[in-house]
């Protein structure tokens, strides 16, 4: 997020892809596809930040509900087909609950992802905006001509 807020929304993606993928070269090669899911959080908040700024509170609850719903979007089908809907995290209690209530292998996977990530990205994108806030004006991105 940081990365999209200064730089904007494709230098964004491409962090988070390689992130991902550094990550998985060096711990965990089992977050090398969620690389894109990262990929998706750098271009929704480098173009968020490009038509809104990212100093305000608007901006972060924005980033972070879009997200919440987009990230479990795009990572609920790596998570389902690649592993079975079981990625090692603690979003797998509540993938457990709801597939012991029958609700199916992706609708389970989907919905236990949603709170984690509705915590995680709003959490992350005001943390953001607390540190943009900090930079100096010449380190902060322009604002695209709406």
């Amino acid at each position: 997020m940081l990365a999209a807020v200064l730089l904007g929304p494709w230098p964004g993606a491409l962090t988070g892809l390689l992130g991902n993928i550094i990550q998985g070269v060096l711990t965990d090669p089992a977050s090398i596809p969620f690389g894109v899911v990262n990929a998706v959080i750098g271009l929704v908040v480098g173009y968020l930040s490009l038509k809104r700024g990212f100093e305000d509170y608007v901006t972060p609850l924005l980033a972070g509900l879009i997200l919440a719903i987009l990230c479990p979007v795009v990572g609920t089908p790596i998570a389902v087909y690649l592993f079975g809907g079981v990625t090692g995290g603690g979003v797998d209690i509540l993938y457990a609950i709801f597939l012991k209530k029958e609700m199916g292998i992706f609708t389970s996977a989907f919905l236990a992802r949603i709170p984690a990530n509705l915590v995680d990205k709003l959490l992350s994108a005001y943390m953001v905006m607390l540190v943009i806030r900090k930079f100096p004006p010449a380190m902060k991105m322009k604002r695209a001509s709406v």
